[in-house]
């Protein structure tokens, strides 16, 4: 017995910087390896991290271009229907408090939901007030506005995009 443990003393004294150097060589590669399996598999499932977060998917989508009022009430009362969320573009204008219309606003009727967007800041819309709206941090800025101002809505002067 101990011949042997004189022999591993003597192996491991010529040849431990060696030993060493490919013990780290072997750690790092696989480490590499397994932090780029890692990442491609938080990649491959971030769409549906994303949308699971978000909430519920649309199954189907309705829209109307006839110009009359959002038949949301007519799609929940089909069978097999649980839940609808509506969104309707309106042709008008946001005015700042000189009355000027604010150039490239889009404005929208409804929940922000349809449109794949959450709100991140603030409080959300009261359903039964129709003074209330929602912002996009673009807007914000383009306006110089902030969480709680006023707006008046100008349903004669249609929103105009800004030319570049």
């Amino acid at each position: 017995m101990r011949a042997v443990s004189y022999r591993i003393r003597s192996l491991l004294r010529s040849r431990l910087a060696a030993a060493v150097t490919l013990t780290v060589i072997v750690a790092l590669v696989c480490g590499v390896v397994l932090a780029f399996a890692a990442g491609a598999r938080r990649t491959s499932t971030a769409p549906d991290r994303y949308t699971s977060s978000f909430g519920e998917r649309f199954d189907a989508l309705v829209t109307q271009d006839d110009g009359t009022r959002s038949r949301a009430s007519e799609v929940a009362a089909l069978p097999g229907v649980a839940m609808v969320e509506s969104m309707t573009f309106i042709f008008g204008g946001l005015l700042d408090r000189s009355g000027t219309a604010f150039d490239g606003v889009t404005i929208f009727s409804g929940s922000v939901r349809p449109a794949g967007v959450r709100l991140v800041k603030g409080n959300p819309l009261d359903p039964h007030n129709a003074n209330e709206f929602v912002a996009t941090p673009n807007f914000l800025k383009h306006t110089h506005a902030k969480i709680g101002d006023s707006f008046d809505l100008d349903d004669d002067q249609p929103a105009r995009v800004p030319s570049r």
